[in-house]
């Protein structure tokens, strides 16, 4: 049987080794220069391959469930163990993060690329699909104007996001022209632009928060984790979590909790001691030891008071509360996504009701398969966008040749 991959990332690299242990032929279509160059840019080089508590609650999209199937086919144990046996070992770490124990992503894609050259899969770089129709068997064109048969198809060619890496939606415009359904795509785990001037001075600062985002004056989504700081507006886990806000509604509002660890009672004590304990300070320095030095002083600013250089001491009961509430509850106005440049994945692609969700099989096309970002489902930031693609990769690779699962 010969099954063709179209897309070298994490997915198709993933469904093309699975398909050729097998027993199929395989032929893998990378339009760019190399193979998985999205996996040398993520966890900061280092590669968050997978998350121990991946499961359905931490995936998006108009069907979040249909990942439950895939991730229980292949959930993130046997991600590693098949990693293990190509070569590379792992080690889970904070959140369940699992990272190559050698702390390379460029040694994840080592192994990857020894074990299709072990299994003699054909891997075709500069060679972009462009087209493919199904008659007796799948036919595929390429910009070069290659053509190529198979008689299994597997779509892997990802989204949108990060262009630069290699993204342009191809995948998504050949499962259109098989009549598939592409839902509305945005981009997804972005950075995110709001209005205002308290980001203004705080560039490069970074602290863990809880940040809620509300539509409506309702809320919609939460996370906890990083923010980051930066000329453009907010970035870091907790923002580029809840930015999947943007996909499904106008008008988010970001409220951000910068001491959650702390109810608001408790913050309302600490402050009041504080107001006794460090009374000799100036406000300049009454939040300095509890959040970061500028960010402390950002939130009296914008508490409400115009002299930083007024006595702790002076301090009522009445601005302690605004300090506080400050503090729990800072609103930013979201202005838009930083870009499909710097999202690190595609909310939306294809509609997953057309699809099989445990052999990622095509309800439409005999033989078609798709799998990772093009479908319509999506993950948290820390790992859980990777074991989606190794995991509906996974699925799509042995059931190309297995026929079921």
């Amino acid at each position: 049987m010969d099954v063709c991959v179209i897309g070298g990332g994490a997915a198709g690299m993933f469904a093309a080794i699975t398909a050729a242990r097998a027993g199929a032929r395989v032929r893998l279509l990378e339009r760019g220069g190399r193979v998985g160059r999205k996996l040398l840019a993520t966890g900061n080089g280092r590669c968050n391959l997978t998350n121990t508590a991946a499961g359905a609650a931490h995936y998006y999209g108009s069907d979040p469930g249909f990942a439950a199937a895939a991730l229980d086919i292949c959930p993130p144990e046997r991600v590693m163990g098949l990693f293990e046996e190509i070569g590379l070992l792992c080690a889970a770490e904070y959140g369940g993060r699992v990272f190559p124990l050698c702390n390379q992503a460029s040694a994840v894609l080592d192994v990857l690329r020894n074990e299709l050259d072990r299994l003699k899969v054909a891997v075709l770089t500069d060679s972009e699909a462009v087209s493919a129709r199904k008659t007796a068997r799948f036919a595929i064109k390429t910009a070069a104007g290659d053509d190529f048969a198979c008689d299994r198809l597997i779509i892997a060619a990802g989204g949108l996001a990060a262009p630069s890496l290699g993204s342009n939606g191809g995948g998504l415009a050949l499962l259109r022209a098989f009549g598939h359904t592409i839902t509305k795509t945005t981009p997804a785990l972005a950075q995110l632009r709001v209005a205002g001037a308290f980001v203004k001075g705080l560039r490069g600062i970074k602290t863990a928060a809880r940040v809620a985002a509300f539509s409506g004056g309702e809320p919609v989504c939460r996370a906890e984790g990083d923010v980051l700081f930066a000329d453009y507006g907010l970035s870091g886990t907790a923002v580029m979590d809840v930015s999947r806000a943007l996909h499904w509604y106008e008008g988010v509002t970001l409220y951000i909790d910068f001491m959650p660890g702390y109810s608001a009672d408790e913050l309302l004590k600490i402050l009041s001691r504080r107001r006794e304990t460090l009374a000799h300070l100036t406000l300049e320095n009454y939040l300095t030891g509890a959040v970061n030095k500028k960010l402390g002083q950002a939130l009296i600013k914008a508490a409400g008071f115009d002299r930083l250089s007024a006595p702790v001491s002076s301090l009522t009961d009445g601005q302690i509360r605004r300090i506080a509430s400050q503090i729990k509850n800072t609103g930013f106005a979201v202005e838009g996504h930083n870009g499909w440049e710097n999202a690190q994945v595609t909310a939306g692609g294809a509609l997953t009701a057309e699809f099989d969700p445990r052999a990622m099989r095509s309800r439409k096309v005999p033989g078609l398969f798709a799998a990772g970002e093009v479908l319509d489902i999506f993950g948290d930031c820390g790992g859980y966008n990777l074991q989606w693609a190794w995991a509906s990769g996974y699925a799509a690779g042995l059931a190309a040749v297995k026929g079921h699962l």
